[in-house]
């Protein structure tokens, strides 16, 4: 009878230790930093600023705008938010952003970029 129990402790332990052994851990997700590539598209699609505000209705000035996006799985921009007080700069980059394709990034994810404008 003892042997028997013995016998069925250590096959339990045995099965315990072999299941932690080949148990994956959890890791948490690899997040890729946005390569120069994608960093270089953006800063060439945003490099013509009279495209984005008429020059003549502005005073001269600088605006700091965060935009917030995500992409699809095939790298097209499917969600934009730029924050604003300007409504029509708000449109023309959430206009302008939609139609971009970023493949390298990671899609179903809130990207975060930064524009600096200056007005003269």
């Amino acid at each position: 009878m003892k042997n028997h129990q013995l016998l069925i402790k250590t096959v339990l332990v045995t099965a315990l230790v072999l299941t932690s052994y080949f148990a994956k851990p959890y890791t948490a997700p690899v997040l890729k930093k946005p390569s120069a590539e994608t960093q270089k598209t953006i800063r060439q699609f945003f490099q013509f600023p009279g495209m984005l505000l008429p020059i003549h209705e502005h005073q001269a000035d600088n605006r700091k705008v965060e935009v917030l996006f995500t992409t699809d799985s095939t790298g097209c921009v499917n969600f934009v938010l730029a924050k604003t007080n300007d409504d029509l700069l708000k449109k023309q980059i959430e206009k302008k952003l939609s139609g971009l394709r970023l493949i390298e990034l990671q899609h179903d994810v809130v990207h975060s970029v930064t524009l600096n404008f200056k007005t003269l």
